[in-house]
């Protein structure tokens, strides 16, 4: 089977390739199909991902804290008496505000 591996390997980068212009054209619909589309990252693009990525990352922690500390003043009584006296004050403040 070694003998063939090199062909196996060929094999699956041209499915690949294959699959990835079929997306491709799918994506760009005015250009023909024999015509072999190259598409290049350009660096707004990369910026604008590397970006969205960040934010969804720091969201998700800023997530993952508040239910935590949602759920330890749930579990115990002591914080859970004083988290309810801060959030009074707060739309105590609130309410002087308007």
């Amino acid at each position: 089977m070694g003998k063939y591996d090199i062909y196996i390997e060929n094999l699956k980068k041209e499915e690949s390739f294959n699959k990835e212009q079929d997306r491709l054209h799918n994506k760009h619909s005015d250009i023909d199909e024999n015509k072999v589309i190259v598409e290049k990252s350009n660096t707004i693009k990369f910026v604008l991902s590397f970006l969205r990525a960040s934010i969804k990352t720091i969201a998700t922690i800023i997530l993952v804290s508040l239910a935590a500390i949602g759920i330890i003043t749930l579990i115990y009584p002591e914080i859970r008496a004083e988290f309810i006296e801060v959030i009074l004050n707060i739309f105590n403040e609130g309410k002087k505000m308007i």
